[in-house]
């Protein structure tokens, strides 16, 4: 027993009105539910509808998983002992879901079901507007109600118990200032929903800019690594890994004096010997490149470990010196460690690195 709008363009809407709800009303009160019915169409609830979940709620959604997946790189960084970086997308994915369940629930539950009773307050007044009176509708609202089996009392979560919509609606009757504060309090409802849809799309938009998401990475790796860095103030792989998340940033001269600290603090890791190696090497910024340094560092991380990677570097750091010779010697040991260590997802890169330096400029 119930009547309703369905469709959002005039030519296509419709109302629809159950059967057993025109057997129990008479003239008037069926014409007090159409008139509360028009009130929707009047009012623009259903576009107002489609705002909420389609646009707030898929942007608040977005910007879930964004933070979502910022946390567990900041997990991976903080906690690697407990959150494994094979696992994180896992996880990440898991909280993702579970938190999207719960905002879905949440939002639909208490946010769209509040906006869902100001607008039936407001559909009813327009009932009242139309018909001249109250009685009409609220003659209806009780009907159903003995029909439904005397619900009147019962709370319904986005249209209220319908005591209270008799009650408000012989209110707005009898002192016409209360309508008015609820059309009032109906504009305060919208200009915020239009306000949360703007900044909730604002911000999504904004963390998928590539300067934006980039500085989010990088915030939450760093801090991760930071928060890691405050429990293990000792060991030199934190310190390598601040030192290349600068340098990837573009950051040449933070990133080389983290990774001075590592190697000051742990000589023997080569894999920091490595990484500083590279940077020296690689770098653009004059300051930086030291081509004789990264020779050194690259020999000292080969002669701990002879990784084709590592190998890879100490190439590198030969061109940058102009020791074209000892670069294409050292990248065809590489190439030969990859082959006979089984490392062929490493073939590829290095074939493309000794045509590089079969080439007569030096870089």
């Amino acid at each position: 027993m119930t009547a309703g709008i369905i469709g959002l363009v005039p030519r296509f809407r419709y109302l629809l009105v159950t059967p057993a709800l025109l057997e129990a009303l008479d003239e008037d009160e069926v014409a007090g539910v159409v008139a509360h019915e028009a009130g929707h169409v009047k009012h623009r609830h259903l576009w107002f509808y489609i705002i909420f979940f389609t646009g707030l709620f898929a942007s608040a959604i977005s910007l879930l998983y964004d933070a979502v997946s910022l946390a567990a790189i900041w997990g991976q960084m903080a906690h690697p002992e407990t959150l494994a970086r094979e696992n994180a997308g896992s996880y990440a994915a898991f909280a993702t879901s579970a938190l999207t369940i719960v905002f879905v629930i949440i939002g639909f539950r208490f946010i769209f079901g509040a906006i869902s009773r100001n607008f039936e307050r407001q559909a009813d007044l327009y009932s009242l507007q139309v018909m001249g009176s109250p009685l009409p509708i609220q003659s209806a609202l009780l009907k159903i109600s003995a029909h439904s089996g005397d619900l009147r009392d019962i709370p319904s979560w986005h249209h209220g118990s319908i005591s209270e919509r008799v009650a408000f609606l012989q209110e707005a009757f009898s002192q016409p200032d209360s309508a008015q504060a609820h059309e009032k309090k109906i504009r305060k409802i919208k200009n915020l929903l239009w306000a949360g849809l703007l900044t909730a799309t604002t911000l999504a938009a904004a963390a998928k800019i590539p300067v934006v998401a980039g500085w989010l990475y990088f915030t939450a790796t760093k801090t991760g690594i930071e928060s890691y860095m405050s429990r293990n103030p000792d060991e030199a792989g934190p310190l390598m890994a601040l030192g290349m998340l600068y340098y990837e940033d573009g950051q040449d001269e933070k990133g080389v004096g983290e990774l001075y600290r590592a190697a000051e603090m742990d000589p023997q890791n080569p894999y920091v010997q490595n990484a500083l190696a590279w940077v020296l090497a690689k770098s653009q910024n004059p300051a930086v490149k030291n081509c004789a340094e990264a020779v050194s560092h690259a020999e000292a991380a080969c002669l701990i470990l002879p990784l084709p990677s590592f190998l890879d570097t100490l190439a590198e750091a030969h061109w940058c010196a102009g020791e074209t010779e000892e670069a294409r010697k050292t990248i065809e040991i590489a190439l030969e460690f990859a082959k006979n260590s089984g490392a062929e997802d490493e073939i590829p890169y290095l074939e493309r690195q000794k045509e590089r330096f079969s080439a007569e400029n030096l870089p």
